[in-house]
């Protein structure tokens, strides 16, 4: 998890961009699919309400073909990018390393302002997306759409391999 996640999750359902219980809804059905193979992942869970939710958005995003990073970026204006900059020197860094997580062809089933967020964010740097990653994001939510829970699982741990973190 980068240092943007939290703060951004937290700005996008504080302006409504995000509804609390969409992101629980999906959070806990993940966890739901993802416990089937991970009993580790369920103690994690249960570690502290707050991390265990914001670790299961972010695993979820992420899974998903949607780094967390780049919801709400829509709401900085140009001005407000040049700040940021100036006093974050590795936004644009960070930002190429989460938008290499992204699949776009995914965005489709997220609302209109998430997508809108995507692609004010994609404006910010130039990047490359990990290939190996959209293929397998692609089949999560795939498997995920259809509630395929056999293959889900596996998928889900190696996106997590290629990112080299889960949430």
């Amino acid at each position: 998890m980068t240092l943007l996640t939290v703060p951004v999750f937290i700005v996008l359902v504080s302006v409504g961009m995000l509804e609390p219980n969409v992101v629980l809804y999906y959070a806990r059905a993940f966890v739901r699919y993802f416990a089937y193979c991970m009993p580790v992942f369920v103690s994690l869970m249960t570690a502290s309400f707050f991390g265990a939710e914001a670790y299961a958005f972010v695993a979820v995003m992420y899974s998903l073909g949607l780094p967390p990073e780049v919801l709400g970026l829509s709401a900085l204006s140009s001005s407000d990018v040049r700040a940021v900059r100036s006093v974050y020197a590795h936004f644009g860094v960070d930002l190429q390393d989460s938008l290499q997580y992204l699949n776009k062809d995914n965005l489709r089933y997220f609302p209109a302002t998430v997508r809108k967020s995507v692609d004010r964010a994609c404006e910010f740097v130039d990047y490359e997306v990990d290939s190996a990653h959209k293929k397998l994001t692609g089949i999560i939510m795939d498997g995920f759409r259809k509630e395929h829970a056999d293959a889900l699982s596996e998928n889900i741990v190696k996106a997590a391999w290629i990112r080299r973190f889960l949430g």
